[in-house]
Order: structure tokens, then C-alpha cells, then sequence
């Protein structure tokens, strides 16, 4: 275990006066895990003195110091539990999805936004959603898809199925009745105008 002591001079001159109200109170008292947090304080910790800058040294003390602030406290997971993605993790993999809903995100791009190895993205991924990246990232794409037919009332249903990435319409077809109990030209036609 590492327990880690930052002067509040300092926290306060980088995150404001405000910065009690970031960090839960539950923080201060009970153990948490953050991927980014471990491996720093790890590489600092291995270090042979004198082998580190100052501004190494302030570098690190000062992410350590944002993760800890920018991220709501999330406990550790039960013995053989994988514990869930962070919220910062979980909101960053969001995005790059949501950017990217033309083409497939493959899981190790997910993992390497999360700041994570592929193996321990996935079951944190899961304990995050209760779904796998990859079903998580074709439930997204097909909710966008169902909007822009609804939307797009004269776009083609390969258009919009191109959109979110895919060429086949027909599996297309096959994972939008999976998801919505019809196909994307009965939901267009449900859809009132």
C-alpha cells in the first residue's frame, strides 16, 4: 500500500480553493484503485535517489494530485470481482466511440484511451456496463442509427447503416431487429412524423 501526502499549499495554487468539495470525504478514509495513479507512484517508487528531477517529481505529484480530484471515489472491487472503470475512463471511452461510430473501434484502441492493458479493460469494462466493449459499442451504433432514421426521413437505410459502420446492410438489418424487435424500414414507418 502507498500512502501518498500532498501539501494543500499546493493543491489549492493548481485546483482552487473549491478543492475539498472534488474529492469525496469517503476518499480520505478508504482504500481506492486507479490504474494511472498505481503506475506512476510505482515508476517514481523504483527510482534510484538522485536518478529523478524535481520536475519530474513535481510532474508526477501533480497528476496524482488531478486524478485524485478529477475522479469521484470508486471502491475496490470484492476478492475475484473485477472492479468497474473509472467514470473519467468509462466517459473517455464514450467519446471515442461516439466520434467514431463510422468505422469499428477496436478494443485495444478503447484499452489505450482508458489507459489500460486490453486483458483488464474488458472486465472492468464489463463491471462498469454489464456488457462486453464490443456489444456495448454495436448497442450504441444501432441507438444513432435508430435516430438518424427517424431524423433523416430521406436518407436510404444503407446510408444510415453506412453511417455507423456498416457496408452490409443486411447484418445491418439482422443487429437492428435484434436490438428493436423490427427492421430499420418498419421502425421508420412507427416513427411519427
Amino acid at each position: 500500500m502507498i500512502t501518498l501526502g500532498i501539501a494543500i499549499e499546493s493543491v489549492s495554487e493548481s485546483f482552487g480553493d473549491d478543492w475539498p468539495q472534488k474529492l469525496k470525504r469517503e476518499t480520505f478514509s478508504k482504500v481506492f484503485r486507479d490504474p494511472l495513479v498505481e503506475s506512476t507512484l510505482m515508476s517514481v517508487g523504483h527510482t534510484q535517489a538522485g536518478d529523478i528531477s524535481d520536475a519530474t517529481l513535481f510532474h508526477a505529484a501533480h497528476m496524482v494530485t488531478h486524478q485524485l480530484l478529477d475522479q469521484p471515489f470508486e471502491p475496490v472491487a470484492k476478492s475475484g470481482e473485477a472492479f468497474p472503470l473509472s467514470g473519467a475512463s468509462l466517459n473517455r471511452v464514450k467519446q471515442l466511440l461516439a466520434k467514431n461510430l463510422d468505422r469499428h473501434v477496436t478494443v485495444e484502441e478503447m484499452a489505450a484511451t482508458a489507459g489500460i492493458s486490453r486483458h483488464h479493460f474488458s472486465r472492468r469494462f464489463k463491471a462498469a456496463t454489464g456488457q462486453s466493449p464490443h456489444q456495448f459499442a454495436i448497442h450504441g451504433k444501432l441507438e444513432h442509427a435508430a435516430h438518424l432514421l427517424a431524423e433523416e426521413e430521406n436518407a436510404s437505410v444503407l446510408s444510415i447503416a453506412q453511417k455507423v459502420g456498416y457496408c452490409n446492410p443486411a447484418q445491418f438489418a439482422k443487429l437492428f431487429r435484434r436490438q428493436f424487435g423490427l427492421s430499420p424500414r418498419s421502425w421508420r414507418s412507427r416513427m411519427p412524423k
